[in-house]
């Protein structure tokens, strides 16, 4: 989908696109998001202590095809390296997800 160029098409609500997509995948709810993220050093704090910035945005869309919600958030993830510091903004994304995207979906 992304590598034909069919993601952004849908995430700026190319109707034909988006009710295709969602009538013949039999679907309730298709949620599409955009993520991007970056390191910072955290150095009057502590100099080895990275930070990473994560935004994402995201929309849900219904089976009619129709957005029916949308949201945008940032999570900073720190660590002691990239990789710690993202792995730890992950964790803090999938909670406010939960909580502000697929909570109100049940």
């Amino acid at each position: 989908m992304i590598a034909r160029g069919y993601f952004n098409d849908l995430y700026q609500d190319d109707k034909e696109l988006v009710r295709l997509a969602t009538s013949t995948a039999r679907i309730d709810t298709l949620i599409l998001g955009r993520l991007q993220y970056s390191f910072r050093n955290a150095a009057p704090i502590d100099k080895d202590l990275v930070s990473c910035d994560i935004i994402v945005s995201c929309k849900v869309i219904n089976h009619d095809g129709d957005v029916t919600g949308s949201d945008s958030f940032r999570v900073v993830g720190p660590g002691f390296s990239n990789d710690a510091a993202l792995e730890r903004g992950l964790e803090l994304l999938a909670a406010q997800f939960t909580q502000r995207v697929l909570k109100p979906l049940l």
